[in-house]
């Protein structure tokens, strides 16, 4: 092999090298801040901040926290991360507060912004005769919007699910997706996701009466306590009335 022959390998190489670094560069927006409202153990909130203020990307010395939007892997899941750091989110069940340190809400960065549009009304499955939204839907072209769209006091909104990982093998869990393939959140409350501007987000729980579904007695937000032991399956451990509301905003822009 001539040294030119030699350059050009190299070069051939390196330029191979630097396009698969570039395409595992994960694009996740690391500008998250999420404000919780309330206090614990003060209603209308029951799951709420640890009191020391709001959560955002951090990595110093010996502590990592994690709050992003999970696009780099196509899910567009909602994540905090909180095992590496000293902050916690708090949760109020009806044998006390439990501490969640990870916790991931589906599909919430390609909801797109919830107003009177025709983006928005195409992915909530178009309008009725009269020319509004289709509200309370599937639309069953977009497995997108599996839950489908609503209108209340706050706005429009698209339906999602969350899931809290708590201690000791359990988790709180409202509603299933058809991405995550659970099934014991059937019948509890769907997280309602406000996308009012193309860098701010509330996310809340949706009220359910309980002569839909009784499952967590009277009407309000009910979610579902599972356990899972050792090397077994999941099984539900309760029933819980939850509530909660979490603001984002970001510097990037999500239209």
């Amino acid at each position: 092999m001539n040294k030119l022959t030699l350059i050009l390998t190299f070069f051939v190489f390196c330029i191979g090298l630097s396009d698969s670094a570039l395409g595992q560069k994960c694009t996740n927006d690391s500008t998250i801040i999420a404000t919780f409202a309330g206090v614990t153990g003060q209603p209308p909130f029951s799951i709420t901040s640890d009191g020391m203020g709001p959560y955002t990307n951090l990595k110093t010395r010996g502590t990592t926290t994690e709050v992003l939007f999970q696009t780099c892997n196509g899910s567009n899941d909602f994540t905090m991360n909180l095992a590496s750091s000293n902050r916690t989110v708090k949760v109020l069940l009806s044998g006390g507060t439990a501490s969640s340190s990870f916790l991931n809400f589906d599909r919430v960065a390609n909801v797109p912004v919830t107003e009177n549009s025709e983006r928005f009304a195409a992915f909530c499955g178009g309008r009725t005769l009269d020319g509004s939204i289709i509200l309370n839907t599937p639309n069953t072209t977009s497995a997108d919007n599996y839950g489908g769209c609503g209108l209340d006091s706050g706005g429009y909104y698209v339906r999602r699910n969350v899931g809290f990982q708590l201690t000791a093998g359990h988790s709180l869990r409202f509603q299933n997706s058809p991405y995550d393939g659970g099934t014991l959140a059937v019948g509890t409350s769907y997280i309602k996701v406000y996308h009012a501007t193309v860098s701010t987000w509330t996310l809340s729980v949706e009220d359910i009466p309980a002569t839909i579904d009784p499952k967590c007695g009277i009407n309000g937000s009910c979610g579902v306590v599972i356990y899972k032991p050792n090397n077994a399956p999941e099984v539900v451990d309760g029933y819980t009335l939850g509530r909660f509301q979490i603001s984002l905003t970001s510097a990037r822009l999500y239209p």
